[in-house]
């Protein structure tokens, strides 16, 4: 028994052995298979829509634009150029379902080698811009000019500069002995011509109407009529404004009061009068103020608000950095717009980022492809210049001041702006 047993045990422990490598290839094997399956899917993954821009023909384009996409952290996805009446599509392979949208263009201006970035932040994946520029319609042939002169013309205030004549193309006006002489350009003939200015400090008008082409009117400005809706502009600090006039279906502006015609003259204030008439379709008002913390603006079209109020906010900043940009403010706002700027030699570079209230810049970095053009870029000379707030009272979003494809104005709007000083 003694002599079977040696090689009994030999052979069995070999043939254990044996099958324990056999496993072991086979385990290594499968493993391998695997592996190499997933370095394959990997490679496989497919790149996904970012982001569309749609480059309108009226989209004027100079020098090198440069559109490029990132995370919320700044990482950078995709960048691409971009001329008038492209469609550019952007990808990635990466999930994020957030993103950053800068737009760069380097171009000349002046004796300036200007490059600048502007970013919209926390985008939607899949989202379009649209980029185009607002046309002006150019008015029509004119009907002719027609002549008012208005008498009475001579205190401190009245100079001809500071009239405005609505229904017109334009004017333009001289003063002798009290009278002005202006020669208007009418749209069609005959026109009722609405005559605006400020007479000893308040707002006054004058119809002239049915004035036609090559008539000679004679008006006196003494007799003009005090605006019988008036608003008054008394805020802390120094204040200006305008309201403009429409009727329904007509794009033509009638000037009531504009407050900057006081300034060249003796009755200049601080807190101005705006005179208005009822019975327009709808009404711009534009208000002004500049004050220690700053200026405010309100603007609205729709009614006219009687009873504006211009905050007394305050700004303080915690880190004036592109990359770690924060602050405090005193008040509610829809987005902010923030600008850092460095001129070096003749190259003058500036970055805008509009982000929403909580927000992180998400500004870290320039993509390689405009660093090869820029070589002499630098991210870390970039310093804070200043930042405008956004509050919309319309129901607008901080997506509907974004130039996305969807965007729609609203009919009536109202917003207030602030810009805190330096």
């Amino acid at each position: 028994m003694k002599f079977m047993y040696t090689p009994i045990c030999t052979q069995v422990f070999l043939r254990m052995n044996s099958i324990r490598g056999w496993r072991a290839v086979l385990l290594f094997f499968v493993t391998s298979v695997f592996l190499f399956a997933c370095k394959g899917d990997e490679e496989k993954k497919t790149a996904l829509p970012l982001l569309t821009v749609i480059v309108d023909e009226s989209y004027t384009v100079d020098g090198d634009n440069w559109i490029f996409v990132t995370d919320l952290t700044g990482d950078v996805l995709d960048t691409k150029s971009y001329a008038t009446g492209q469609t550019v599509s952007f990808s990635s392979t990466n999930e994020a379902d957030k993103i950053n949208v800068t737009i760069f263009q380097g171009h000349d201006s002046g004796n300036l080698k200007e490059l600048s970035f502007h970013t919209y932040t926390n985008l939607d994946r899949g989202d379009s811009l649209k980029l185009s520029l607002t046309v002006t319609t150019p008015p029509t042939s004119s009907a002719g000019e027609a002549t008012i002169e208005l008498s009475n013309y001579f205190d401190a205030d009245n100079i001809p500069a500071s009239l405005l004549f609505s229904n017109t193309y334009g004017w333009s006006s001289s003063a002798t002995g009290g009278v002005a002489d202006v020669v208007v350009t009418l749209p069609q003939s005959p026109a009722d011509v609405l005559v605006s200015g400020y007479r000893s400090g308040g707002p006054v008008y004058g119809w002239v109407n049915a004035l036609a082409t090559d008539d000679i009117a004679e008006e006196d400005y003494s007799t003009f009529s005090t605006f019988p809706k008036q608003l008054k502009l008394d805020y802390p600090g120094v204040t200006s404004g305008y309201i403009v006039g429409y009727y329904a279906g007509n794009t033509t502006p009638y000037y009531f009061s504009n407050s900057t015609q006081l300034d060249q003259t003796t009755f200049k204030s601080n807190t101005p009068t705006l005179g208005y008439l009822d019975g327009f379709d709808h009404y711009q008002t534009y208000v002004f103020n500049q004050n220690d913390n700053g200026s405010v603006s309100y603007y609205k079209t729709g009614s006219v608000n009687t009873s504006i109020a211009i905050p007394a906010f305050t700004f303080s900043l915690t880190s004036p950095e592109i990359k770690t940009f924060s602050f405090n403010f005193s008040e509610e706002y829809t987005y902010y717009d923030a600008q850092w700027q460095y001129q070096e030699g003749t190259n003058w570079v500036h970055w805008n980022i509009e982000s929403e209230p909580g927000q992180i810049s998400g500004v870290t970095s320039i993509p390689t492809e405009i660093r090869s053009l820029y070589p002499q870029l630098d991210f870390s000379k970039l310093e804070y210049f200043g930042c405008t707030f956004t509050k919309f009272l319309d129901g607008r979003k901080y997506r509907d001041a974004v130039p996305l494809k969807t965007i729609q104005t609203p009919v009536n709007s109202e917003v207030y702006n602030f810009n805190p000083t330096l």
